[in-house]
């Protein structure tokens, strides 16, 4: 996800600073290796169990694997950490289905604000803006910055005359 919105801001280049292959490819490994260094002690022996294809017609089920994707992880643990359980709260707030309108409650706002603001927080994060400000994708303040994420991730945009959210409309999970 962050290594997408830094790719996102970067192909905005012409508006900021230009970056080079190699500062990209250090910028990366560094994201990387701080969220290894926080997922790691979250994962055990983690190994990916595929079982299939995933239909994408109209009427079939949008995951048919009867088992999880990932093995080894263990969920209670992942869920104390906070970017992650602020996350699993925002899955039940969109409608996967074309043609029917989003709103946003004022839990839901809340949901994103907790969200943005346990994402922000973490070390990764702050890398990743520390860099695009130094590029000028972003602005220098921590909540001008949450802001631009909103704008990015969760902002309302019209695709075929229909409301959708950018970020994670497209699925929705049921935890």
């Amino acid at each position: 996800m962050l290594i997408l919105l830094v790719l996102c801001l970067l192909s905005l280049e012409r508006m900021g600073a230009a970056t080079t292959k190699p500062e990209l490819n250090s910028l990366v490994k560094k994201l990387w290796t701080l969220d290894r260094k926080e997922m790691q002690p979250l994962v055990q022996k983690q190994q990916l169990n595929k079982q299939g294809r995933v239909g994408f017609t109209r009427g079939t089920p949008p995951d048919e694997a009867r088992a999880s994707l990932f093995q080894g992880v263990n969920m209670n643990q992942l869920r104390k950490k906070r970017t992650i359980e602020a996350f699993f709260q925002l899955m039940d707030n969109y409608v996967p289905a074309l043609g029917i309108r989003e709103t946003m409650d004022t839990k839901e706002k809340s949901e994103v604000n907790a969200f943005l603001d346990a994402v922000v927080s973490t070390q990764v994060m702050q890398e990743a803006h520390q860099f695009l400000v130094s590029k000028r994708l972003s602005p220098a303040g921590k909540r001008d910055f949450k802001e631009q994420l909103y704008n990015i991730w969760f902002k309302f945009y019209r695709r075929n005359g229909q409301v959708l959210f950018v970020f994670i409309s497209c699925v929705r999970l049921s935890y």
